[in-house]
């Protein structure tokens, strides 16, 4: 410990002001020096504004019961406005009448804005008293068009894939640009994630939609499945597709952005706060890093519109899902998120579709309800031969709440499984594998807020099935399962009994042993189907 807090910026060399907060313009010409060097130098400065704190931290405290010697000291200490009043009315700026016109001024100003808060109407976001969600329906009723002219379409996707003949690039994402302006081209179902999210990002700019990702490693992407920013091979030249597409369109800023989950999500919070117009999208290097901003998540993120009526339309893409790796690259703890969701504060999704994701995106930005949107987006699903979408499933169509199964017989089914992101690939591979033709595995897309109707509609489909269970990667006192259950005892009116097939309880994430993760994976897949 040092005698200055702010001695830490003494090792990144940045300059440090130390000004004494009595001081006002003292305080004023620190700041506007701090700022000049900021702009001319480019480089990090640092204000320690010496202050103290005349009252206790809160109405109970005494601070005098620890600092007896200080706080006394205090007490007589004048205040800054009559340090500063004393020091104009010396150098005769301002006469006693004009000081006390001033204050008098600032204390209506007062007065009326209490008045005004007041009076404001009483704010609720949503009825308590009733069982469904209000943003569904509000979702629904906004009627978000997602789809898009096919033929705009392809002339962006088109554009993706186009680099300047002047432009070095590498020659592997030459082949992956020419692999998928073909895919788009023929209509062909090989649409994966990554070109997904390109596909309704530029969709979103020449519809002069602003658009802003940030995270760790954003630019070419945690898993090489973005490159939104192509690097020269052999020079120093950047190209950005999105930003290439018209010449009125809007533009994209991306970027990678430090070390600190804390700090960069807390930036694109207030970013997106004060940009509704933007889409702004944070994401975590894998999901699990999210923990290190999760101050930002409980005090801003998952509350602001309830204790301020704050509005956010950030959007989150956590990394999540069961492969094997360590137990720090598994989860991006589903449960905290659905713990943290109430009164209709956020949209919390797990897609299994790169179209869905497209839409889901699309949404995010058009829509008239602005949610912060929690999206848990895959890793191995990123490349999966059965995680891919056909052309017209992104120019057409909207977001599904719940995707149903469309190759199963109803009136056999004799149990339903119901699932979400990767696993059910894992379900369904093993399914065919082994000819079973009296399970039906049904997709809950987006787990809050919850769509009731929907899973009601898909158990009114299988008027003959014995059993009805809920299947998770996750251990069982983590994910989606406690969350689950409830909603089917409260938002289905518990007509329906469900069972929980998935790992047992534990206190770590994953068994970070990929041949442990392989027996109880497989375990799981069996139960299920069973």
């Amino acid at each position: 410990s040092t005698r200055y807090a702010s001695d830490l910026a003494k090792m990144i060399l940045a300059p440090i002001f130390h000004v004494n907060g009595d001081d006002p313009e003292a305080c004023v010409h620190a700041m506007n020096l701090a700022l000049d060097y900021r702009q001319k130098f480019g480089k990090d400065v640092v204000i320690d504004l010496i202050c103290y704190r005349k009252h206790g931290h809160n109405e109970g405290d005494e601070p005098a019961f620890t600092q007896p010697g200080l706080y006394r000291e205090i007490k007589d200490h004048p205040q800054v406005r009559e340090i500063y009043t004393r020091e104009l009315l010396r150098k005769k700026e301002l006469t006693q009448e004009e000081v006390d016109e001033i204050f008098k001024e600032f204390d209506e100003i007062l007065e009326e804005a209490f008045s005004a808060a007041k009076s404001l109407p009483s704010y609720e976001i949503g009825d308590k008293d009733t069982k469904r969600p209000q943003s569904i329906q509000s979702e629904r009723n906004d009627a978000v068009i997602t789809d898009i002219d096919p033929d705009t379409f392809k002339e962006i996707a088109v554009k993706l894939n186009k680099v300047p003949n002047d432009f070095d690039a590498n020659p592997k994402l030459l082949r992956i640009l020419a692999k998928r302006s073909e895919i788009v081209e023929k209509n062909l179902k090989k649409i994966d994630w990554g070109y997904a999210e390109a596909l309704a990002l530029g969709t979103l700019l020449i519809e002069h939609v602003p658009i802003r990702l940030t995270g760790q490693d954003s630019e070419r992407g945690t898993f090489s499945h973005r490159h939104s920013v192509l690097h020269g091979t052999d020079t120093n030249q950047n190209f950005v597709p999105l930003n290439n597409l018209e010449e009125d369109q809007a533009k994209f800023y991306v970027y990678n952005s430090f070390l600190s989950e804390f700090a960069a999500l807390g930036f694109e919070f207030g970013y997106s706060a004060s940009r509704l117009d933007s889409l702004v999208i944070w994401e975590a290097q894998f999901g699990d890093f999210v923990n290190g901003a999760q101050i930002i998540i409980d005090q801003y993120i998952a509350p602001s519109e309830v204790k301020w009526r704050q509005v956010s339309n950030l959007m989150m893409l956590l990394p999540h899902g069961y492969e094997g790796q360590g137990p720090e690259h598994s989860s991006a703890r589903i449960e905290r998120f659905l713990q943290l969701a109430a009164e209709d504060n956020m949209r919390v999704v797990n897609c299994t579709t790169p179209a869905q994701f497209f839409h889901l995106i699309r949404r995010q930005a058009l829509s008239k309800v602005n949610k912060p949107t929690v999206v848990f987006t895959p890793k191995s699903l990123l490349r999966h031969p059965l995680a891919v979408s056909q052309t017209d499933e992104l120019s057409s169509g909207q977001f599904q709440y719940v995707l149903p199964d469309t190759e199963v017989d109803a009136s056999n089914v004799r149990k339903v499984v119901f699932c979400s992101g990767k696993v059910y690939y894992d379900l369904y591979t093993k399914r065919k594998e082994n000819e079973i033709e009296d399970v039906a595995l049904v997709r809950i897309e987006q787990y809050y807020p919850f769509p009731d109707e929907d899973v009601r509609e898909q158990l009114e489909l299988f008027p003959n099935a014995e059993e009805i269970v809920w299947c998770q990667e996750e251990p069982r006192n983590m994910g989606a399962w406690t969350f689950i259950r409830s909603r089917f005892e409260q938002d289905l009116d518990n007509k329906y009994e469900i069972s929980y097939v998935g790992r047992y309880t534990s206190a770590s994430p994953a068994a970070g042993s990929m041949k442990l993760h392989m027996a109880e994976q497989e375990k799981l897949v069996e139960q299920a189907l069973r």
